[in-house]
Order: C-alpha cells, then structure tokens, then sequence
C-alpha cells in the first residue's frame, strides 16, 4: 500500500459512539470491576477446573500489561482458566475487565470486547464502537472486522465506501492482513470505490507475498486470462507451485492445464502436464483423472 490516508473518516461512526456512552453509563463498569476482582480468588478456589487463574497474565495484567488483560478477558470468556478448559464463561469477570483495560487505551482488549459484542450479544452497533477504538489504536484486525460488518448486509449497517477505507486501513498497518484481498475485491468490483482491476491485481500479488494461498490462486487465474495484467503463462505457473505442493487441487490442475496448452513465457510440456493431472486427480478431480488418462494413450 501506498500509506495515503483512507478516504473515509475513521474516527467514529456517531451511532456506534452513542451505543458506547449508553453502554458505560448502564454498566458502570469501572465500580463494578473492583467488586468481581474482589470475589476473583472465591471463584478461582471453586472452579473444577484449576485452583490458580491464569496467574501469569493476572499478574501481568495487575502490572499494567494492558495486552495481558486482553488475553486474560479472552481466556474468560472462551471459559479457559489455567491451563485447562471448564467450558463455563466467565463474563461478568471479563468484561469490566476488558472495558477497563480499553479505557486505559488497550486497543487489544477493545478488540476483544468488540468481538464478543458481535459474535456472542450479536450487536453490530456496540462491536463496531469498540472496533473503531482497536482500529484508530493501530491493530489491523480490528479495521479488518469493521470492514467485514460494513460491506455485509446480514449486520444492517452496510456501507461499502466505510468498508473500502477500513480495509485500506487494515492493509496499510498491516501487508498481511486478509484485508488486502476484500480491497482488491472492491477494486475488482467497483464496490464503494472506482473499479480498478489493475490496481485489484497488485494487492492480490501484494497478499500471495505474504502467504494466502487464496490470492496466490487468484494472481494465477489472472496472469492465465490477462485480467488486470498481461497474459504470462510462465508467471501462472510460478504463482500455481506453492498451493499445489502444498496439496490444493485447483493450482495442481491449473498447472496441469498450463502445461498441456502452453502459452506466452510457458512451452507445451505433457510430461509435466500429465505430473500436475496426477497429482490433482489423487486430492480430488475427476475431471483430472480423465486428463492423466487421456495423456496417458
């Protein structure tokens, strides 16, 4: 990325900041932290499943390691104490917790806290709010998730050029972030931004770099049908070899078809075409099982 500045405000959408404020004043988190912290021991001697608490992130935590306190919050809520699993959560320890911890400016546990108001309470509103401050702390994955929830219309709060700048947010922090391929899908799209499907191709180049298999498979399909960049067949292959030794069938079949035809940078090669087949035949393609046997003849 280029590092230029997303072309959506980023600070805050007002009705996520609006869920925030009524959801501090109805918890009042901050008193009611000290109250469980004091009961933390009883509930620690009583669980089943460990008689200590994760005592090296509680320890952390109480030393001000404000990204202990998100992962201690997390553990709780996934009902992980110590080493073991009690399958129980543990939400009423967690949450003023992770509230505390985000206040204090844990961008982390405002993560974490935007997570569990997505995925368990299913309150995009009050998660996007706490992922706006786990996005504008500098944590890609939660400009990543902001963009999830605006470009999908099963939240209610779709918004594809909020989407876009989230995304382009998330993969401006971070080149390795998933981020990168739904800005290249908008760019190939034209969802929320000027289609540009060249543009597309290098942020999908830009994510095989960083290991997705996903858009190394894409990159290929691409530089095979000259979508957003000049037909190269020898680059197809390159970009097919990763995911097909690593035991995906659709770069094992794609170098198999590369290889049968051939084409710009990349001689006809039956031997190797018939390799590909084979392998791609034994993950599962019976439309490859029937190529090996016809280069077989």
């Amino acid at each position: 990325m280029t590092g230029s500045e997303p072309k959506a405000n980023l600070q805050s959408f007002d009705f996520a900041k609006a869920r925030i404020g009524d959801h501090r004043r109805s918890m009042n988190h901050r008193l009611f932290l000290k109250l469980i912290l004091g009961l933390l021991l009883a509930v620690s001697l009583t669980s089943t499943a460990s008689a200590e608490t994760a005592p090296k992130k509680e320890k952390a935590c109480a030393a001000g390691d404000l990204d202990a306190c998100a992962d201690l919050g997390d553990m709780y809520i996934q009902g992980k104490i110590g080493d073991h699993w009690d399958f129980e959560t543990h939400e009423a320890i967690a949450i003023p917790m992770l509230l505390d911890a985000c206040d204090r400016g844990g961008a982390k546990a405002c993560e974490v806290v935007g997570k569990f108001y997505l995925e368990v309470e299913m309150d995009p509103i009050l998660s996007t709010g706490y992922l706006i401050q786990g996005c504008n702390g500098g944590r890609a994955s939660s400009c990543s998730l902001i963009a999830h929830i605006l470009s999908s219309a099963k939240y209610g709060i779709a918004n594809d050029e909020k989407a876009v700048a989230y995304n382009e947010k998330a993969c401006t922090l971070d080149a390795r972030s998933i981020a990168c391929i739904g800005l290249a899908d908008a760019y190939d799209l034209g969802k929320g931004v000027e289609k540009d499907i060249k543009k597309a191709s290098t942020l999908l180049e830009l994510s095989c770099a960083n290991n997705w298999k996903i858009a190394c498979m894409r990159t290929a399909s691409r530089y095979k049908s000259g979508k957003g960049v000049d037909i190269n067949f020898a680059k197809a292959a390159a970009f097919s070899e990763a995911g097909c030794k690593e035991g995906l069938v659709e770069p094992c079949r794609t170098l198999g078809e590369l290889y049968e035809t051939g084409g710009p940078n990349l001689p006809s090669n039956k031997k190797k075409a018939r390799k590909y087949y084979k392998k791609a035949c034994k993950i599962y393609s019976p439309s490859s099982c029937d190529k090996v046997k016809a280069l077989s003849k």
